[in-house]
């Protein structure tokens, strides 16, 4: 949440395979190319953004392979505000039909 963060450039990501030791890639966001300020001010004029949204570019070094059935851990957290953020995301050969 916007008003829970000082500073965009020192949140942290993270991203695990499997489980939290398998860990792919780890960086800071002021290592991306557009800030996340720029990133959400340019897709808000296209697309409609709620809350739970999660907006996916680009990769830092570690990108690897996933099979079907692994277990995708994404984290983005602060250490200097309080802001945790950590889902899971299991890996599916195709889309499930509704």
């Amino acid at each position: 949440h916007k008003s829970k963060i000082k500073n965009y450039k020192n949140l942290k990501m993270r991203l695990s395979v499997n489980n939290n030791n398998n860990i792919k890639q780890e960086t800071k966001c002021d290592l991306m190319i557009f800030d996340i300020k720029t990133l959400i001010n340019y897709i808000s004029k296209y697309f409609t953004l709620n809350k739970g949204d999660i907006i996916m570019t680009g990769t830092p070094k570690g990108v690897g392979q996933v099979t079907s059935g692994d277990i995708i851990t994404s984290e983005l957290w602060s250490d200097e505000d309080d802001v945790s953020i950590k889902m899971r995301n299991k890996i599916v050969s195709k889309a499930s039909k509704l």
